[in-house]
């Protein structure tokens, strides 16, 4: 099984975003929590053969990704509030995943407030070949 973790996060902390001082990370991190906040966590990694003359594997992936946000500041210096600073990250997030994996987002949860944060919530999903090829369904 192959996995895109790693390369996601990576891709995601070389991002530049419309808010400042973005903050991502993979999950159970026991780092201090920096808002905003990026959260990003493998839910699913399938193996599947598929029958071919190569008899190639593929794996079939899911993750979601978990946007904490309070009052910000855009990268223009405008402070914007936490809810349009997470539909900011969303946009910029599926830009990046997109142009990098060509990842499919499969559902977004309404933001959720938890005191003085609020928390988008994105699921992605993608078949990941042999050859480092992603697919989507």
């Amino acid at each position: 099984m192959r996995s895109l973790l790693n390369d996601i996060v990576t891709t995601l902390q070389s991002t530049t975003f419309g808010i400042a001082n973005v903050t991502v990370r993979t999950s159970y991190s026991q780092a201090d929590k920096d808002y905003p906040l990026i959260i990003v966590q493998e839910i699913d990694n399938v193996a599947k053969n598929y029958a071919s003359v190569s008899g190639e594997q593929r794996s079939v992936l899911s993750y979601q990704i978990d946007i904490h946000t309070t009052n910000a500041m855009t990268t223009g210096d405008a402070v914007v509030n936490a809810v349009d600073a997470g539909r900011l990250l969303m946009t910029d997030i599926d830009d990046a995943l997109d142009g990098a994996y060509k990842l499919r987002r499969r559902s977004i949860t309404p933001p959720a407030s938890l005191t003085d944060v609020v928390v988008h919530i994105m699921r992605y999903d993608s078949i990941l070949d042999s050859y480092g090829y992603t697919y989507r369904n």
